[in-house]
């Protein structure tokens, strides 16, 4: 049987509380996780997809998804050309939600509304690690026949997908703006050559804890190399060469912190004890949120 992925080689990095602008507060944490999922259709009306996370976790809020409420938990949805826009291509409508610590799920259909997705969420029968659509709501047309295409893995060890990795350690505080954030992320890389991607975007900095440094400012609907889809918010980076083969970088987007804000927290940084990452994992909403394609 294959194992989940972790990330314990990359350094997690956190901030003391009183190093952080006032006002923030931890909203997301995740890496050195478990992670893997499942994914089926249903004709070509309707795609679902369910991820599990080794610890507690949950879908960090995302700038481009509009909020929602389903099955009495907090999730997101698109419509339309949002959705078009985060990179679904063929995609009208999609819906994200933490149905329990651990557990999110995600609807996407080309051709469905974000409502009637909303109501085939809400007859979803979710038993044990599994997700099938119920009964479904007034107004929704047959969904076609029910085609597993992926699990990852499963007990038996002849799961035909592959594991999720993630490739890279993040916290992420928020002001009581949900949208307002600042992150802190650590990720396999060169510091050098993510600068040449972004071009003119990226302008050598002072060095950050010693290390070489970068400042950027992405302009809204600017793609990062790393990004799936764009962005509709301006964000500012310090990112620098933490180790040999790790990249460090303190983002924000959404408040008026500038590059020297930055700056002075990534000086303020620290490694979180394993104690520590534990409370955040299971303290806070973690997994990364995205949409499938059907």
């Amino acid at each position: 049987m294959t194992s989940p992925g972790t990330t314990t080689e990359l350094p997690r990095l956190i901030p003391d509380a009183g190093d952080l602008p006032d006002g923030l507060q931890l909203s997301s944490a995740y890496g050195d996780q478990e992670f893997w999922g499942e994914s089926t259709t249903y004709g070509r009306l309707l795609a679902i997809e369910w991820t599990h996370s080794g610890r507690g976790s949950g879908i960090e809020p995302s700038p481009d998804l509009g909020p929602t409420t389903v099955r009495g938990h907090q999730g997101h949805t698109c419509a339309g050309g949002v959705c078009a826009q985060l990179g679904l291509k063929g995609v009208e409508a999609g819906l994200e939600w933490t149905e329990r610590p651990g557990m999110q799920i995600y609807l996407a259909s080309p051709s469905l509304t974000a409502e009637q997705l909303a109501g085939i969420a809400e007859g979803l029968v979710v038993h044990g690690n599994g997700v099938s659509v119920g009964t479904l709501p007034a107004g929704v047309p047959e969904l076609g026949e029910r085609s597993r295409t992926a699990v990852i893995p499963d007990e038996e060890g002849d799961g035909g997908g592959q594991v999720m990795r993630r490739t890279d350690v993040e916290v992420v505080y928020r002001l009581g703006d949900p949208s307002g954030a600042l992150r802190v992320q650590t990720a396999d890389g060169d510091a050098a050559a993510l600068a040449d991607e972004l071009g003119d975007e990226a302008t050598p900095s002072a060095d950050v804890r010693g290390h070489a440094a970068w400042a950027a400012t992405l302009p809204p609907g600017s793609v990062h190399p790393s990004d799936s889809g764009t962005w509709n918010v301006e964000r500012r980076r310090i990112f620098w060469q933490e180790a040999p083969g790790v990249v460090a970088t303190v983002e924000t987007w959404d408040t008026d912190y500038d590059l020297d804000v930055l700056r002075d927290v990534a000086e303020g940084l620290r490694a979180a004890t394993d104690g520590e990452w534990a409370e955040m994992l299971v303290a806070t909403d973690v997994a990364p949120g995205f949409l499938p394609q059907p």
